[in-house]
């Protein structure tokens, strides 16, 4: 009951599939993450698979946006669901890109984290992150200008 009380409350949750699995009382092959998120009460969930990526929930359109995680080799998986999260929220919120491109960085992000010991080490550094960089207008704002994204937080890519 007290999850429920702060998923409620929250715009975004994120869990991985273990908490998910014991949250809901039962294996995953058994429910989806619209029936997660409608059961916590969340509006959006983050819900990481480990290597196989992360799905994004939405219970307020009913859909949810499925990303495959890229093929690494795993050598320490400490801080990927940290990272992936991380990662959303700064392009989704921050740097106000569509949910599906935000998710899809994460998720690169977050592979990439896992290939090194150390949840800091596989971090990618700002100019491997710009060969991860959608090349097309992929902001919910597209014309967004500097002060609209200095306001949120961010700043220009541009």
């Amino acid at each position: 009951e007290r999850v429920r009380s702060l998923a409620e409350a929250a715009l975004l949750v994120q869990m991985n599939v273990d908490e998910a699995e014991a949250f809901m009382g039962a294996a995953r092959s058994s429910w989806d993450t619209l029936d997660l998120a409608t059961e916590m009460g969340a509006k959006l969930l983050l819900l990481t698979a480990e290597d196989q990526g992360a799905v994004l929930s939405n219970t307020m359109t009913r859909q949810s946006i499925i990303q495959k995680a890229p093929e690494v080799p795993i050598v320490d998986k400490c801080g990927a669901g940290d990272t992936c999260f991380a990662t959303f929220l700064y392009f989704s919120h921050i740097k106000a890109y569509r949910p599906d491109v935000a998710l899809d960085l994460a998720v690169r992000v977050a592979s990439a984290t896992v290939s090194h010991v150390g949840p800091c080490r596989g971090i990618p550094s700002s100019e491997e992150l710009a060969a991860y960089m959608p090349t097309g207008d992929e902001r919910y704002f597209p014309h967004a200008d500097e002060a609209h994204l200095e306001r949120r937080g961010g700043h220009s890519d541009e």
